[in-house]
């Protein structure tokens, strides 16, 4: 799954340039020559406010002067490489010195160029261009070995479903011998795995470019049998633009997977959260949290500390746990992701979305 500040990357239309002065003047000229050419922009005049500003923002790039009073650039970009989430988004100074001394420091705190003032415009278009296409085409390469690295885990698990859930249910029918044996629930398991089998291949194989709807969460919730569970007023006005067959995937998967466990849906409530992060503009993410009461002795654990599920436990759950992977699969399909909680004997599952143009209608 890609981190939050490769979503947000991903999510944006332009990039977005942090430009950092204690100069005011400076900001708004530098910031109106880089919004005439295409880019969003962004401003901090302290290297403090800087720091603060990328945590919240995570720009594409940074234009940092190197002379400010307090904290310097060359500082701020120390601070940014140390931390995780701030340390591979290329810094370019801006500097009125041309002596060696400061060029072979901005490249020692981790700058990746820098550019002297008074600067050639199109110079200055020609660098922020070139070091925005090699931060692209290193999150693309990320995103791609963490993909494979995935793959093959799945590949791993799904082997190892097919051969304990498929493979021997079927031999268990073939040597049956006179003996009890439940044919109709195993072939009920078989047909859930095959499925799910094809639910995966049907979302690697779907094309979004031309996929992308308005749809309701309140209309989702509701084909799921879900409205009983909340009050409808919460989530009357929440919608997504997405893809509506593999929104409505995850949450058929997904409900398929709360009934195995819970003893009754009576016993699940939901509650809706959203939060803001920023781009040039506020963006949501969407919170949809199942609370259950009441868990199947099956799938009460012995442990009973507050604790998040590994997917290798969740998966021993069988088919239920296949249920659950398949769901989770499809909410990083939709840029989010999905956990299951416990306080002691309770359960709390967190869908947790990342949509396109998550808005509230009025």
């Amino acid at each position: 799954m890609t981190n939050f500040a490769e979503s947000s990357y991903l999510l944006r239309t332009k990039p977005i340039i942090l430009i950092v002065d204690d100069i005011p003047e400076n900001l708004q000229i530098l910031s109106n020559k880089l919004d005439a050419a295409g880019f969003d922009t962004s401003f901090a005049i302290s290297g403090q406010e800087a720091l603060d500003t990328i945590e919240v923002l995570l720009p594409d790039l940074i234009l940092l002067d190197i002379s400010m009073p307090e904290m310097s650039g060359f500082e701020v970009c120390r601070r940014l490489k140390l931390n995780e989430n701030t340390k591979d988004i290329p810094v370019i100074f801006l500097t009125p010195y041309n002596d060696r001394e400061n060029i072979i420091s901005a490249f020692e705190v981790g700058g990746v160029d820098y550019i002297s003032k008074p600067f050639n415009q199109m110079e200055l278009y020609a660098r922020i261009r070139n070091h925005l296409s090699l931060r692209q085409k290193t999150i693309q390469l990320e995103i791609v070995q963490k993909t494979l690295v995935e793959i093959r885990q799945e590949q791993s698990t799904l082997y190892q479903i097919t051969k304990n859930n498929v493979l021997n249910p079927l031999k268990n029918l073939k040597i049956l011998n006179g003996e009890a044996f439940n044919t109709s629930k195993d072939l009920d398991d078989i047909i859930g795995y095959v499925e799910n089998i094809s639910n995966l291949q049907k979302v690697e194989n779907l094309d979004y470019s031309n996929s992308l709807q308005k749809v309701s969460l309140l209309e989702i919730l509701d084909e799921n049998e879900l409205t009983h569970c909340f009050d409808t007023e919460e989530c009357k006005n929440i919608y997504f633009q997405t893809d509506i067959e593999t929104l409505h995937l995850l949450f058929k998967t997904l409900v398929k997977f709360i009934k195995s466990v819970s003893t009754e849906m009576k016993y699940v409530s939901l509650q809706f959260e959203n939060y803001a992060y920023f781009t040039t503009k506020m963006n949501f993410r969407q919170k949809v949290i199942f609370n259950i009461s009441k868990i199947k002795d099956d799938f009460i654990q012995s442990n009973n500390e507050d604790k998040v599920f590994p997917i290798s436990t969740i998966l021993d759950f069988g088919q239920s746990g296949f249920n659950f992977c398949i769901a989770q699969k499809l909410a990083r399909t939709l840029q989010g992701n999905l956990s299951l909680e416990t306080v002691e004997q309770n359960w709390k599952i967190v869908l947790d979305l990342g949509l396109p143009q998550i808005h509230t209608s009025t």
